[in-house]
């Protein structure tokens, strides 16, 4: 509302409207009075000036149209002039200010002496302020309905005098419902008192001007939601408590991440606690955390004891501690990725254990660490130390076979092919040619024995491998004469490549080798896993377990240990292959329990 308030007076005597003009502007500084004689005139400068006018005197009596009928002329034909209007009659008719406030009419008042002036320019300010009022709450609606948040307004009472359309949705209870209730509608017992003693807060001395606090809301139907509540206090009138506002703000996704991280907690450190494993923490051979199977394994009776040895060197022999402290030093640099070494521990009494140490390289606070296990190799582990001297058997088998058979192998091979420039006699040359032949198989044949030997040590590191990538490079790289390839699928899965390119080749040359030299293979994914198939004459079915068994062939040109070698790779991830009948007729390679990257 504008500081001058700007008042059209309609009346059809002249000299009435001079009058009530000067009583008026007498009563109140800021009133400026307009007159209009006849409804006509009074609409039509509505319509230029119904911007600037705040409110509307009409008298009842008038030959034209009555105030009544004013009324709804104006309603008609400006529907958003929302003025005050003020109806004056000469006599009182209760039928008539029943009807005029009805149809929308803000007052009705009866003409009569000098002081009913005195009550018009009261009821015209009042009739505005409210109006004003109006507007201002329609506005003020309008704009907290539009915040996405839950909003709501206690009065001094603290009953609800507000709330907009997200507090109906969270609470599940229409806005008349929530009108004029207190929290309890909304809120257990408990719930309330922490509203109540937060707004204490505020409301005291040095209190701060808002705070924020957990509440758990409990809607119409259905379980309690977790909100958090920021409130403050209205600005106060005078000395008068107004009330107080706030905003809520569901956290239940919150609460349940933060539920879960706390599950998660508790099961990590029940599993560290109550592991059956040594586990320990340490910068280098620094002592930074232990499990109590740690301690135990130690004989140690309690942490202060094992953390007063100023490092992990302490814990085993002298004649081991450079070999553990050299390990460790190149896990925390990064020259290896893990290490798995015997040591001998020593014991809080002095006595010696036989250990199993494991560690690996981890960032901790910003700086790297190592994270590991220690176990009894004595008593925990036998079954490590049972694969660990097959792998030792192993490895040194490899190294006969490599060395000590290979080169008399490559000797004989030498020999035969000095021979053969120097013989012109048929059937000499014939024999050592064969004698040749027996030497390369026998090569080849240690060649996919070593090979074998080394495919089936259990995968330990893998990454995302492309199957696409890897058959196509592996198929660039095989004698595949007049052969096709095509890959379905652009996946990936969790592998080693190296291995993964050794299981492509064996499965192509298997296939060239058996099949036609325009066969066809396909590489493609299933949900299963992938799959590598042809197109030649397939697998019968009473051989598909028989063909993984090393040495067998149905090839005098073959070594039979190719699908061996992919069977050997296939189980070092972890997974499974079976042979089953392409489409085509063709054998069909099923890989499954593969991981596929993300």
């Amino acid at each position: 509302m504008s500081e001058a308030i700007r008042i059209l007076h309609v009346d059809d005597n002249p000299s009435f409207c001079d009058l009530t003009r000067e009583f008026l502007q007498r009563e109140d500084s800021r009133f400026e009075v307009v007159s209009e004689n006849s409804p006509t005139d009074a609409l039509n400068r509505i319509q230029t000036e119904q911007e600037q006018l705040d409110c509307l005197l009409s008298d009842y009596n008038m030959p034209e149209m009555n105030g009544l009928e004013f009324l709804e002329t104006l309603q008609q034909q400006f529907p958003d002039f929302s003025a005050p209007f003020i109806l004056l009659t000469g006599e009182g008719n209760e039928d008539v200010a029943a009807e005029a406030l009805n149809i929308g009419a803000s007052s009705y008042i009866q003409k009569g002496n000098p002081e009913v002036y005195e009550y018009v320019a009261t009821r015209i300010r009042h009739d505005l302020e409210t109006e004003q009022a109006y507007r201002d709450s329609q506005r003020f609606d309008t704009l907290l309905s539009a915040i996405d948040d839950p909003f709501y307004i206690l009065d001094g009472n603290g009953r609800f005098s507000y709330v907009n359309n997200a507090f109906c949705d969270l609470t599940g209870y229409d806005r008349a419902t929530i009108r004029g209730s207190d929290p309890s509608l909304v809120k257990d017992e408990q719930a309330v008192a922490v509203g109540e003693k937060y707004l204490a807060q505020l409301l005291s001395n040095d209190g701060p001007d808002s705070t924020t606090f957990e509440v758990k809301i409990q809607p119409k139907n259905g379980d309690a939601i977790h909100c958090e509540d920021r409130m403050s206090v209205l600005p106060y009138e005078g000395e008068e408590f107004r009330g107080s506002l706030g905003v809520l703000r569901d956290i239940s996704e919150r609460k349940a991440r933060e539920q879960q991280l706390r599950e998660a907690k508790e099961r990590y450190q029940l599993l560290v606690e109550q592991s059956l494993i040594g586990l320990y923490i340490s910068r280098g051979t620094e002592i930074i955390y232990h499990n109590p199977k740690f301690a135990e394994l130690f004989g140690c009776t309690d942490e202060a004891n094992v953390l007063a040895s100023e490092s992990l060197s302490e814990r085993v022999q002298p004649a081991d501690r450079d070999r553990l402290a050299d390990n460790l030093g190149e896990v925390m640099i990064g020259d290896r990725d893990s290490i798995r070494e015997p040591f001998v521990g020593v014991q809080a009494d002095g006595d010696t254990i036989n250990i199993e140490l494991l560690a690996r390289k981890i960032e901790l606070d910003g700086e790297p660490a190592v994270i590991g296990t220690v176990v009894d190799a004595d008593e925990d582990d036998q079954s490590y130390w049972q694969l660990r001297r097959e792998r030792d058997r192993l490895e040194a088998f490899t190294s006969i076979v490599s060395h000590d058979l290979r080169t008399p192998l490559s000797v004989a091979q030498g020999r035969i092919e000095l021979v053969l420039q120097e013989l012109t006699e048929g059937s000499a040359v014939e024999s050592l040619e064969d004698a040749d032949r027996a030497l390369r198989r026998m090569e080849a044949m240690l060649g996919e024995l070593l090979t074998l030997a080394k495919q089936g040590e259990v995968v330990a590191d893998t990454e995302p491998a492309s199957i696409q990538e890897i058959a196509e490079s592996t198929w660039e790289n095989v004698e595949t004469a007049d052969a096709h390839l095509h890959v379905s699928t652009d996946n990936s899965i969790e592998a080693d490549p190296g291995r993964m390119k050794s299981l492509f080749e064996n499965l192509y040359k298997n296939a060239v080798e058996h099949g036609r030299s325009d066969i066809t293979l396909r590489v493609g994914a299933s949900e299963e896993g992938i799959y590598i198939e042809d197109d030649g004459p397939g697998i019968p079915a009473d051989v598909r377990e028989e063909v993984f068994e090393p040495g067998y062939s149905s090839s005098e040109e073959g070594t039979g240990f190719g699908l061996s070698i992919v069977e050997e790779i296939v189980e070092a991830h972890g997974w499974e292959i079976g042979i089953t009948e392409a489409e085509s007729g063709g054998a069909r390679f099923d890989i499954t329990g593969v991981e596929f990257a993300e």
